[in-house]
């Protein structure tokens, strides 16, 4: 299997130089790519997906609740 760090067309970025969000950023000889999901991805896949409900956010709006961490952590 391909490491997507040397062959970004694993993961389907087929040119470094014109992403599908945001500006390019130039990546040096000297230097390793790295890749990772963002906050564009999951509403990108909930459009695309049209699932009959979804609740996610908006950038810098993050979902409020009055549970407390302990109460979602795994037993």
């Amino acid at each position: 299997m391909k490491d997507p760090a040397e062959h970004p067309e694993v993961i389907g970025i087929h040119d470094l130089s014109r992403p599908w969000v945001g500006d390019a950023t130039e990546v040096r000889e000297d230097e390793l790519p790295l890749f990772w999901a963002c906050g564009v991805t999951p509403p990108s896949v909930v459009l695309d997906a049209r699932p009959s409900v979804c609740s996610t956010h908006a950038a810098g709006h993050m979902p409020a609740t009055d549970l407390e961490n302990s109460s979602l952590a795994e037993r």
